[in-house]
């Protein structure tokens, strides 16, 4: 009987003890992904074309920081205003952007199936709103178990369709999702300056 108690309860310990961060629990995230990702991480888009190509990600606006304002998703080197956010987290497949002075955090909006910015809203850290629940992390392991870069992926899963863009408004390169020709013009971007990308997660334990 202590014998089977004991085991029990070794059992249970081990169940407890086993890391929450990796399990699928929203439809919509493939098998391979997550939702949850609580510790903070930085987004870097890597050209497809050419790998060795990267650039960070921030969250860029028009220049106000006012709660309300809509952010986006831009390469850090071109945004000339005030950067809303470089550090991330994700809860519940909602994407959440945060100020580096803590005084401002962004909750991701829904992606649009086409021409899809990456958009936030501006919120102070606490706003009682809540992201949109969009977006997963996905993690593999390559050919002899190599780890394969984690990957932010969005709207079911889909991690193969960012793109880099020129912004018509601006000199700022933003993140788009499926990008099409025909409405490049309207959406606000340069269709013919898009590189494919795909936007890698670095936690910031690692740096």
């Amino acid at each position: 009987m202590f014998a089977f108690v004991f085991a029990a309860c070794s059992l249970a310990t081990l169940v407890a003890a086993t890391p929450v961060t990796r399990q699928y629990s929203q439809p919509g995230c493939p098998w391979n992904g997550t939702p949850e990702v609580p510790d903070t991480f930085k987004l870097q888009a890597v050209y497809k074309s050419n790998p060795v190509i990267t650039k960070q990600l921030a969250l860029a606006t028009e220049g106000s920081t006012a709660p309300g304002t809509t952010a986006w998703v831009a390469t850090a080197e071109s945004i000339f205003t005030p950067i809303i956010g470089a550090d991330f987290t994700m809860l519940h497949g909602g994407l959440l952007a945060h100020a580096p002075n803590g005084d401002l955090t962004a909750e991701a909006l829904p992606v649009p199936q086409l021409n899809g910015w990456l958009n936030f809203t501006v919120n102070d850290p606490h706003s009682t709103t809540y992201p949109a629940e969009a977006y997963c992390e996905l993690f593999n392991t390559g050919a002899g178990g190599a780890p394969i870069p984690l990957e932010l992926a969005v709207n079911n899963g889909d991690a193969d369709n960012f793109f880099l863009c020129s912004r018509h408004a601006s000199e700022q390169w933003i993140v788009v999702y499926n990008v099409g020709q025909a409405s490049s013009v309207d959406a606000g971007y340069d269709f013919n300056t898009c590189q494919a990308v795909t936007l890698q997660i670095l936690p910031n334990d690692s740096n």
